[in-house]
This record gives structure tokens, C-alpha cells and sequence, in this order.
């Protein structure tokens, strides 16, 4: 190389220094271009995928909702397939019924009958025309009756040999067959054992629930009884056990009330405020008013006491509304009710500033007991 530099001359030697140099340069700038084109392309597919995860929940949506749509037409395509096969398998009995090929066979007469008549006839022709119609209709509701007793068997589980029977007839196309294949005396002993069997056992399902009631209620007393033993240590834990044990056997009015007033003793006002919405939820309209209006009572004050005062309010007032009703078919009874709950609800709007409704309840609720004592 050296050798070679030497003997070229120094004007030759930069020449092609300065050739290799453009060459180079030039190679340089086509990868730069390269370089700004690919970061460029890059920045293309970068600002592409940002787009796109910013649509990523409508596409997968649209997916699913393309997967619905496949999944719909699979079915209405099934369903057609089965109209198909349905059709096929009712025009194979109507081919082998000898009612409906007696039908066909008038239909037939009828209008060869018609074609024979002279159009100058025309009196008769309208008449056959009628007859013709008639008859359409009559295979036309044969055809209907055949299809719903088709749907029928295809409804029902073929559990019997009676019922085997019955669908071979039918699909022989032999109807008068399927009728006698059921008999109606069987079908009748049939019935007569089943509402017997049906009735004993409804009979035996009331004895098992009275049962449990009776085992429930001896659990709300075991429940009472264990809170007012004090020399039991683990009362209040045992306590609670048979409140749930009473209403595992039956749920009712008392043992949820029992329950439910026991976490509020103890200020468990989440657990005793479930059990009171439990009595709502479960018991409904069957629960006797004077229980609705001590549970909301209760759970007004549960309200009261968590400083949830509109809640409380609300529920207060349903609860006063309920013992009005109540004492004024039974005032010796409910009255008392009145004037309690008119003095919680006092208590409640002092708390919240209605002064005005305060003094007014505390004056009802000290003329109720004084005309109480009265009596």
C-alpha cells in the first residue's frame, strides 16, 4: 500500500483520497436518509398502536358483538334446519294418515265437481266454490292440529311405555291409535293416585314445618334463657348461636327481632341492621303490622344512634302512622305504642333542631299517658 502511495503522484494520490471521501460521504448521507426514514416510519406506527389502545375496548366490543352476531345466525340457521326437518317429518305422517288423505280426496271431488259445471251455471258453481273453500280451511286446521300435537311430543320426555306407544301411532300417521293407546280410565287412575300422593306429601311437608317451627321457637327460648344466665361466661357467644340455630329450623318475626335487637344491645349496628331489613325482605306482607311497626321502631332508633337522622325520621314516623292505625281499633293495646314512638320521634327532632314538631310530640305523648292512667 505504501509502495503504491510512493509511486503515485501527490496530485493522484489526493484525487483519490477525495474520491474515496465523497463516496463515504455520500454513503453516510444515504443512511442518514435511511435513518430519518425508518425513525420516521417508527413514529408512524408509534402514533398507529397509540390510536389504536385508545379504541382497543370499542374494537374488542365490536368483536364480541361480530361473535353475537355469528353466534345468532348458527342458531336461527339451527332452528331453520329444524322447520325443515319438522316440516319434512309432518308432511311424512299427514302422506300416511287416512283422515287427512280422506280430506284430500273431497278437496279432490269438489273440484273436479267444479270444473265440470258449466260457466253459464253459475248459481252452483258459487256454491261448490264455497264448499271448496270450506274444505281448504278444514285440511288447512288438520294440518295446524297435527303440527301442535307434533311440538307436543317433541316438548315432553318419553319416560313411559304408554307414551311410546302413543308417538309411534302418531307418527304412523294412525291419530284415532294415539287417542285409545291413553286411555282415558288409565289416565284417570293415574291422575287420582298422583294428587293423593301430591296431598299426603303436602300433608307431610306441613307437619315437618310445624316441626321446625316448634324446634325453632324452644331455640329462641334457649336463646333468651342463655342471655339471663350472668354466671355463664361465654353467654353472649352462646347467645348468638341459638338465634341462629332458631332460625336455621324457621326463620320468623321473633327469633329475627331477637337477633337483630341483640347486636344493637351490644352495638353490633351492622349485624342488627341486616336481621331488621332480613324481617322485611323475607316475612314481606305476610308480617302482622304491629310486628312491621316495632321493627321500624327499632330500627329507627338503630338509625338514630348510627346519626343517620332522615332514615331515622322517616322510619319513626311510618312506625307512629302504623300504632295510630293500630290503636284506634284497639286503643287499650296500642295507645301506649303511640305515645313511645311520639317521644322517640320528639327526642329525634329536638336532636335536629325542629323545635316547633318536638314540643308538640312531647305534649302529645304527655296527654296519651295521662289519659292511659286515666283509665
Amino acid at each position: 500500500m505504501i509502495d503504491r502511495c510512493i509511486k503515485k503522484s501527490p496530485e493522484a494520490f489526493f484525487r483519490e483520497a477525495k474520491d474515496t471521501l465523497d463516496r463515504n460521504e455520500a454513503e453516510l448521507e444515504k443512511n442518514a436518509k435511511n435513518s430519518r426514514e425508518i425513525k420516521a416510519n417508527l413514529e408512524t406506527i408509534k402514533a398507529t398502536v397509540l390510536v389504536l389502545q385508545q379504541f382497543a375496548p370499542e374494537i374488542h366490543e365490536f368483536r364480541k358483538y361480530l361473535c353475537d352476531i355469528d353466534r345468532k345466525v348458527d342458531e336461527v340457521n339451527k332452528k331453520l334446519d329444524d322447520i325443515k326437518g319438522d316440516i319434512k317429518n309432518i308432511r311424512a305422517i299427514l302422506g300416511k294418515s287416512g283422515e287427512y288423505s280422506q280430506l284430500t280426496k273431497e278437496l279432490a271431488e269438489l273440484e273436479e265437481a267444479y270444473n265440470a259445471i258449466p260457466d253459464s251455471n253459475s248459481q252452483v258453481r258459487i256454491r261448490i266454490s264455497k264448499q271448496i273453500e270450506s274444505q281448504k280451511q278444514a285440511i288447512e286446521a288438520f294440518r295446524q292440529d297435527v303440527l301442535r300435537m307434533a311440538e307436543t311430543f317433541s316438548k315432553i320426555t318419553i319416560d313411559s311405555e304408554r307414551l311410546r306407544q302413543a308417538q309411534a301411532a302418531f307418527e304412523s300417521g294412525d291419530f284415532k291409535r294415539t287417542g285409545e293407546l291413553l286411555n282415558a280410565t288409565d289416565l284417570e287412575s293415574d291422575q287420582e293416585r298422583l294428587l293423593a300422593l301430591k296431598e299426603e306429601r303436602r300433608r307431610k311437608k306441613d307437619e315437618l314445618d310445624n316441626q321446625l317451627r316448634h324446634n325453632a321457637t324452644e331455640y329462641l327460648i334457649k336463646a333468651q334463657a342463655t342471655e339471663l344466665d350472668l354466671s355463664n361466661p361465654n353467654r353472649f357467644e352462646e347467645t348468638k348461636t341459638y338465634y341462629l340455630q332458631s332460625i336455621r329450623s324457621c326463620a320468623f318475626h321473633d327469633n329475627l327481632f331477637g337477633l337483630a335487637y341483640y347486636h344493637q344491645r351490644y352495638n353490633r349496628f351492622d349485624d342488627a341492621e341486616a336481621t331488621y331489613l332480613r324481617i322485611f325482605s323475607e316475612l314481606g306482607n305476610t308480617l302482622p303490622l304491629e310486628n312491621r311497626a316495632l321493627t321500624l321502631n327499632n330500627l329507627a332508633i338503630l338509625h338514630k344512634a348510627k346519626n343517620e337522622f332522615g332514615r331515622a325520621e322517616d322510619e319513626f314516623s311510618e312506625a307512629l302512622t302504623l300504632y295510630r292505625n293500630l290503636a284506634n281499633s284497639n286503643p287499650s293495646v296500642y295507645l301506649l305504642y303511640v305515645a313511645k314512638t311520639l317521644n322517640n320521634l320528639a327526642i329525634l327532632h329536638e336532636t335536629i333542631n325542629k323545635t316547633d314538631l318536638a314540643e308538640r310530640e312531647f305534649a302529645e305523648a304527655q296527654a296519651i299517658r295521662k289519659e292511659i292512667e286515666k283509665n
